[in-house]
Formats: structure tokens, C-alpha cells, sequence
């Protein structure tokens, strides 16, 4: 009789020591959510819920540059990496020429949850007219049916 108790005794807490385990884990979780966000984001609840739309967020039809050639992003992302990408064209007198660019981007504190300040490198391009290792500041409102992006 006493090596069953011994055995129930001894099941008993090596059952209650595996759910310690789970619990570190859990409690770690929103730290390991934080830090996939890198220094691109700051660490405040607003930037980070900024930053999800964001990434989650849709942009076409984006005019960047109206200056004698016409850029146009038809389509627009940003990864929770910190890199973006786009493809568009490049519209000049009545030639119009498919291209991409790419590259890093940042933000400033968030204003709210829709709304942040961004900053974005263009490393790579193949768009007539740009060049690389500039980079473009942008106010984003995230709030409506469309982003609203307004160049600063």
C-alpha cells in the first residue's frame, strides 16, 4: 500500500512541475510579440497597434511624385520586418513604364492607433528618375476605408 501512495505522491509533483513550465511561457509571450516589431516601431501600445494596421493595410493608386514624370505605386506594403515594397509606373509625356522599388522603413511614436509618421528608404528602384538612398517622410491616417497618406 505505501509504494502506490509513494507513486501517487510522486506523479502528483511531476504533474505540478509541468505546469510551471507553461506558465513562464505564457508570461514571456507578450514580450516575444513586442520584439518582432525590431526598432522600426517604438514600444508604446499605440505604435504598435499603428504598426498591425499598417502591415495588415492595403495601399494602391498611391501618386508619389508629380514633378515632370508621374509616379504612381498601384500597389503598396509594408512588412512587420521593417521593409516595404512596391510596384507601379512611371508616366512621362505619353510613355508609361512598369516599376518597383523597395526598401526600410520607420515610424515616430504613434499620434493614436490610426495615425503615425513615417519615414521610408528607397534601397532598390528600377522607376525612371529615382535613385536610391533617398528616402520619402509620410503622414498616414490608417482610420478610414483607405489609408490616407500625406507627404511631408
Amino acid at each position: 500500500m505505501s509504494r502506490s501512495l509513494l507513486m501517487i505522491v510522486v506523479s502528483l509533483v511531476a504533474v505540478a512541475g509541468c505546469k510551471k513550465e507553461e506558465t513562464s511561457t505564457a508570461a514571456a509571450k507578450p514580450a516575444d510579440e513586442r520584439a518582432k516589431w525590431g526598432d522600426q516601431v517604438p514600444d508604446t501600445e499605440k505604435s504598435r497597434a499603428f504598426a498591425e494596421k499598417l502591415v495588415r493595410a492595403e495601399v494602391t493608386n498611391l501618386r508619389v511624385t508629380d514633378d515632370g514624370a508621374v509616379l504612381t505605386y498601384r500597389s503598396m506594403k509594408f512588412d512587420a520586418s521593417g521593409t516595404w515594397s512596391a510596384s507601379g509606373d512611371v508616366e512621362i509625356a505619353d510613355e508609361k513604364m512598369e516599376c518597383t522599388e523597395s526598401g526600410k522603413w520607420t515610424m515616430e511614436e504613434a499620434e493614436s492607433p490610426t495615425t503615425a509618421r513615417l519615414d521610408y528608404s528607397i534601397d532598390t528602384t528600377d522607376c525612371a528618375g529615382r535613385e536610391t538612398g533617398t528616402s520619402q517622410r509620410a503622414s498616414m491616417d490608417l482610420g478610414g476605408d483607405a489609408p490616407d497618406i500625406r507627404f511631408r
